[in-house]
């Protein structure tokens, strides 16, 4: 069985970044590609990134985004009952869901009216690779990226060759296929994946009641196409579409028969790269994601947010150890509804800097952004790296950033709906962010150690009561992650310690729905075509109220996870997730799963 790079990297905190080479993999350098920013910068400067690979995806004992997701140091989840199909949040170091900006293909998906992406409705069966970036990269991204950045890459003609099938079982009825082919013949690839998951679900609700008692299921359909050119002239190019949708079912408070929810995700986006000259590249992109949800039951509504983005910027090498980029970027967002919002559109346009360079004893990455928000004016951002080589295998980095994010469509313009309404006076979200990491490996061992500190100005926050939104003065999140690992060809020890204390300043209450200390203990055996692993996964409760008083319970759960390559072509796969039927709550009176299983089979061909 081929092991993942990903392992020893992830435990040491360790990964690498280049300007667009994301897919490219040296095993021999154990080294990892990732793309940060938009200019090169090395392996050690980026202690807080992290990379899935398609075998780690697999390997995993994941069944969705949000819970491999959830294996990231520093990252916390939770959901409005189970996980497939339920409304999702992710939090990266104790910031809000809001505050970390996704992208597919390098196009933000947020919702307009929400702020946050359908982590739910993203297929892992569709993903290639996942970069995440802890910590704020506003200067690079602009607004939603006070958190950081998940970056998510669909499969693609010029990665993989050749087609699979892909048939999966498991827990409340839970049934999947995928099919896909991607190829490359000569200079020009392409690919087309299809997947299909249906499963009858848990009750959602904790104690429910009445119609509520029922299973609520979740269905989905999702289509991958893309084709690009790479070849050696000095034209490039590359178009991708995805698009997901199905139906979720969910228990309202009211209580309805069919309180169910339509869906439809789609991203479009097409780049093109023009070789100016041998030190110079012209990086065209223009894109569009729109997001469509319509609600049924007890309370119904229709949600239609449409974004347009258009990015170019200039690739500078002029020598191997220094990079320059200078770009500008807009994005126009669009809201169409059955509620009436006061306003139903903006815009965002920037103007951004990147430099970076690979020196001997130092290597230092540079960002600065203006970005000018048709409702917050201009805000600028900015971020240093430093990356210091203190000895063989070991590296000392550095960063400070700033940060700022607008408030959403809902956040504003909410009508007064369901018991809630928008705040017009809200001011807009800022951020500084400061990173200092460590790391070593040496022989079979490795450890990573990092602090960090991000006060957050007008944070953004729902009352107890749910009626409004409002700003909090100034809140501090200060934490630490701690990862030691063991590995050779047969064995991977892991363990993963996280401390987040976000605290609003005002009051000295805990930030809402985030688990102040989490541990991850993994440990896989490697046989010649087999593997088998468990992990422990350990949280604090959780605060569920801006006072303090509500509080979860603290909870662990085990996994285990098998995978067997019968031979090049055939691969069986088996996860048993929460396997002693731990009874926990990530959310106040929203379920989770109990002990639960899947099997997949996959043919490659």
């Amino acid at each position: 069985m081929k092991k993942s790079l990903f392992l020893p990297l992830f435990s040491l905190g360790l990964a690498v970044s280049t300007a667009a080479l994301a897919e490219i993999q040296d095993e021999e350098l154990n080294t990892i590609y990732i793309t940060e920013g938009r200019t090169v910068i090395t392996n050690e400067e980026t202690p807080s990134t992290f990379v899935f690979t398609q075998t780690d995806i697999e390997q995993s004992a994941a069944d969705s985004l949000q819970a491999l997701l959830g294996k990231v140091p520093g990252i916390s989840f939770s959901s409005n009952g189970g996980i497939r199909g339920a409304v999702s949040s992710i939090n990266i170091r104790g910031t809000e869901s809001d505050q970390v900006l996704v992208l597919i293909d390098g196009v933000r998906t947020s919702s307009a009216t929400a702020g946050t992406t359908a982590l739910q409705f993203i297929p892992l069966v569709q993903i290639e690779r996942i970069e995440v970036i802890k910590g704020s990269v506003s200067s690079i991204y602009g607004a939603d990226a006070i958190g950081g950045v998940i970056k998510i890459f669909t499969k693609k003609g010029k990665n993989q060759y050749g087609g699979y099938a892909e048939f999966g079982l498991g827990s409340h009825k839970t049934r999947s296929v995928a099919l896909g082919f991607n190829d490359q013949v000569k200079d020009f690839y392409f690919g087309a994946n299809i997947s299909m998951l249906a499963t009858d679900g848990i009750d959602r609700k904790v104690n429910s009641q009445g119609v509520n008692l029922d299973d609520d299921g979740f269905d989905e359909n999702n289509l991958s196409l893309n084709t690009g050119y790479e070849g050696n002239s000095p034209f490039t190019f590359d178009i991708s579409y995805l698009v997901n949708e199905g139906n979720t079912e969910f228990d309202s408070f009211t209580g309805a028969i069919d309180d169910s929810t339509d869906f439809k995700s789609e991203v479009v986006k097409l780049s093109t790269t023009t070789k100016l000259s041998p030190v110079v590249n012209l990086i065209a992109e223009t894109s569009q994601f729109k997001d469509e949800q319509e609600t049924f039951g007890s309370n119904t509504s229709l949600y239609n947010t449409k974004r347009q983005q258009n990015i170019g910027y200039l690739q500078i090498n002029p020598i191997d150890s220094h990079s320059f980029v200078v770009g500008a970027e807009k994005y126009k967002d669009k809201v169409f509804s059955s509620d009436d919002f006061a306003r139903t559109s903006v815009s965002n346009s920037a103007n951004f800097f990147e430099y970076s360079n690979k020196l001997k004893y130092v290597n230092m990455n540079l960002s600065f952004r203006k970005d000018s928000h048709e409702t917050y004016g201009d805000n600028n951002t900015e971020r240093l790296l430093i990356s210091v080589p203190i000895a063989k295998n070991q590296f000392l980095s550095y960063s400070f950033s700033t940060g700022f994010k607008a408030p959403t469509f809902n956040d504003l313009y909410f009508p007064l709906n369901f018991g809630f309404q928008g705040n017009p006076n809200l001011k807009a979200e800022e951020s500084i962010s400061r990173e200092l990491s460590y790391s070593i490996k040496e022989g079979f061992y490795g450890l990573g150690l990092t602090f960090y500190q991000t006060d957050i100005k007008n944070l953004i926050t729902l009352l107890d009561d749910f009626s409004t939104v409002e700003n909090i003065n100034r809140a501090k999140i200060e934490g630490g992650e701690l990862s030691l690992s063991y590995i050779d060809s047969s064995y991977y020890l892991s363990m993963v310690i996280s401390h987040v204390d976000a605290v609003n300043t005002e009051t000295g209450n805990q930030l809402i729905r985030r688990p102040k200390n989490t541990l991850l203990v993994s440990a896989d055996k490697y046989f010649n075509n087999y593997l088998i692993g468990v992990e422990v996964i350990a949280e604090d409760g959780r605060s569920q109220s801006n006072d303090g008083v509500r509080r979860t319970s603290g909870f662990g759960v085990v996994n285990l996870k098998s995978v067997y390559d019968i031979d090049q072509s055939n691969q069986l796969r088996m996860t048993i997730n929460n396997f002693f039927d731990k009874e926990y709550e990530r959310l106040e009176n929203f379920s989770t799963e109990g002990f639960n299983f899947q099997l997949a089979y996959q043919y490659r061909f």
